[in-house]
This record gives C-alpha cells, structure tokens and sequence, in this order.
C-alpha cells in the first residue's frame, strides 16, 4: 500500500499513458476490498461516505453516461477507507510521498533546465512541466511543499533550497490560485512550529475559520501586488484586478468562469424535482464546451442537494475528528491538503481529478482512525484509573 502513495504523484505525471491509471485503479480496488476486514467498527462519517457512494452509483444507472468520471469520483472514497483500514500504515506512507515527491520535483526541474514543458498561453510562455496543464503541474508543485514541509525534517539550506525553486516554478506556471494556496500553506507552517514551541495545540473552531478567510483576502492582496510589478507585468502574467470587493468575482478575474456558472445553475434551475434531489447526470455540467470549472456544481450536477448536502457534512464531521489528532504533522498536513482541495474547487472540477483526490481521501480516513483509535486508548486509560481509585 505505501507503494501505491508513492507511485501515485509520478503517474500522475506522465497522463498521457492510460495504462498507469487503470492499473492504479486495479490496485485501489484490491486495498479497498481488503480495508473492510481491518475496519473493526463503522461511524458517522463512514456512513456518509459510503451515501455518496450510493448516490454515485444511482446517478450512473439512472443516466448510464459519463463513466469515466463515475469512476474517478467514487475511486476517492475508495481511498478513504484504505486510509481508514491501513491507518497503521501510515509512517510508511508518508515516506512514500515524500520520496514520490522528490521524483516529481527533480524531474520537472529538469525538464526546465532544459527548456521542455514551456506553453504558450495567452500571451504569456508558461511553464506546465511534465503535465497536461498549468494548473496540474502547479498543484502537483504545492502537494510537494505540504508533505516536505510537514512530513519531513530536512537540514534548513536544503529546505530552503527547496522551497526556493518550487516557488520559483510555481511562479513560471502563471497561476495564481496556487500561489494563493501557496500562502496559507506556510502560514499554516508558521503555527505548526509555533505549536511545537508552545505545546498547546491548535483547533479548528468558528474562529479560525474566519480567521482563515480573512487570510484568503491578505493573500489575494499579496499576490496581486507582487504579481503586479513591472517584471510580471512585462511577462503577461495573470494578476487580481479589482476596486471593490464584488469586483473579484468578474469576468477578467474569473478568467470566464462566471458566466460559466451563471448558466449552469440557471439549467440546473429548470431540471426536475428528483434531479434538484439527486443529480441529473456526470456530463450535464458542460457548456459550450467547457466543464462547470467549479466541483461544488460539479457535486450539484451529479448528486443533487443531498448529494452536496452529505459532501459538506462529511468535510464537516471529519474537521471535527482531526481536531482529536495527536500527531500533528498529520493534523497540519491533512488541514493543509484540505485547504488546498477545497480552495482549488472553487475555479476547477477537483472533484472529478484523482490527482487532487487521492492522497486528501486517504490521509482523510487514516485521521479519521487515528482519532477514534486515540479516543478509544484514553477511554480505556480513564476507565482503569476509575477501577483502580
């Protein structure tokens, strides 16, 4: 299994070879069939990933069309239970990502230092790497800086070393959600090592929720400003360009994507009844040609209110179940790919990309024993202390 996490982030690389996805697939199936002998109790968040699932299924039946975004959105949750099953797997598997990682990153370096995986886009000579796009090689770039920044402790001119050119790259792909996501990622650094220094643990609460958000907009600002100088400029790069707030949801900082929006849920405002309830169909999210660019309508289209409805209270229930963890280089790592997933969802079906899927589904259900497992422990400890008092 630990095998499976480290090849995952290099197959994803090289897209264009199907073989590697099906045989992914085949794997996957396998540990996911073999995670329900290891799962010795099922709880609430199981139970409303396994309503997704069934959702998914139907939706397939009902439509019989788009399956092979069928099988990408269900093969996440797969991962969630091979989390939950191989839990104890865990240690091996962030190595596994880690050195997955390294692979990833040396190869796409190299690819730059000679000159190959640069594109031509707008008017800007953008670096997408070894990927089909720009925005799958900068995600892939910030998967990197997560796990080398939470799973591993590597001398500090190296790390530095690190972060300097996986900035640097990300900056060459043009796109500015992952340098968004860039931002809080270290910032989610800078109270890991804080926690380390004050030994008190941080949790998610309403509070730092907003206080996330208010981050998202600081960020933003950063961004904007530093892209806007006149070395970008003069390099065509995308930059935030608004004077009120309502402005950031426009035409030119959207690149298009609201008036993709717009007529999506005004066809999703004419469906029927059971498709509001339960989904319409895995394809019905593209028009003109371009998909939903948004996994929130992409659940919408596919699964209904209820569908949506199971998906953000999964999220919700598993927030609260990291908040129980106590290794928290998984708790900061797990926050930080989940930030990541559901930040990139905004502008792209992540949903229905098993790149941005699998690792967050499978570090997902290894939290989630984790924190039953240290739950149960303590239940234990307290109930001898009571016997023995």
């Amino acid at each position: 299994m630990p095998f499976m996490i480290f090849f995952k982030p290099i197959a994803d690389m090289f897209y264009s070879l199907a073989i590697l996805d099906y045989a992914m697939m085949a794997v996957a199936l396998v540990f996911f069939l073999l995670s329900f002998r290891k799962i010795r109790v099922y709880h609430v968040e199981d139970c409303l990933v396994f309503a997704f699932m069934i959702l998914l299924c139907s939706t397939l039946i009902r439509s019989r069309s788009g399956f092979n975004h069928f099988i990408k959105m269900l093969s996440a949750f797969m991962l969630y239970f091979i989390g939950r099953g191989f839990y104890k797997d865990v240690p091996k598997a962030e190595k596994g990502l880690v050195a997955g990682n390294y692979v990833v990153l040396l190869t796409n370096l190299a690819m730059f230092v000679l000159g190959i995986g640069f594109v031509v886009w707008g008017n800007a000579r953008t670096f997408r790497g070894s990927y089909f796009y720009k925005t799958d090689f900068s995600i892939a770039m910030v998967y990197v800086i997560a796990s080398f920044l939470f799973l591993q402790n590597p001398p500090k001119l190296m790390a530095l070393a690190e972060w300097a050119v996986i900035l640097f790259l990300v900056v060459l792909s043009n796109t500015r959600a992952a340098l968004l996501i860039l931002v809080l990622v270290f910032g989610l650094w800078i109270l890991y090592l804080r926690e380390r220094e004050t030994k008190k643990s941080m949790k998610i609460t309403l509070k730092y929720a907003l206080a996330v958000l208010v981050g998202v907009f600081a960020a933003i600002f950063i961004v904007m400003k530093i892209l806007s100088l006149p070395m970008f400029e003069n390099y065509h790069f995308i930059t935030f360009r608004f004077n009120k707030l309502s402005d950031l949801l426009n035409a030119s900082n959207t690149q298009g994507r609201n008036v993709i929006w717009a007529n999506l849920l005004e066809t999703y405002r004419h469906a029927s009844w059971t498709e509001h309830a339960i989904g319409i169909d895995f394809i019905s999210d593209v028009w003109n040609g371009y998909d939903a660019h948004n996994a929130y309508l992409k659940i919408l289209f596919s699964t209904g209110y209820i569908g949506l409805g199971t998906f953000v209270a999964f999220i919700l229930v598993y927030v609260s179940r990291m908040n129980r963890l106590t290794d928290r280089s998984l708790f900061y790592f797990n926050l930080s790919i989940l930030l990541t997933f559901l930040m990139q969802s905004m502008s792209q079906v992540s949903i229905d990309f098993t790149q941005m899927t699998w690792v967050f589904m499978f570090f997902a259900g290894a939290a989630v024993s984790e924190s039953y497992k240290r739950r149960t422990i303590q239940y234990h400890f307290n109930r001898e202390m009571r016997l023995r008092w």
